[in-house]
């Protein structure tokens, strides 16, 4: 019983190293997605203008 409770610690240890590392890596993907939306709102605007036209 012992001897296992002394595994489990460092694999908590482990995956708590992994976790921050992820954490920030999706953080700058979503910055990328919302500068291509901006550039489709103002695209849609220019073509409700020609319409308009």
């Amino acid at each position: 019983m012992a001897p296992k409770k002394d595994v489990k610690k460092p694999v908590a240890a482990a995956a708590a190293a992994p976790a921050p590392a992820p954490a920030p890596a999706p953080a700058p993907a979503p910055a990328k997605p919302k500068e291509e939306k901006i550039d489709l709102s103002a695209i849609k605007i220019e073509f409700s203008k020609e319409q308009q036209d």
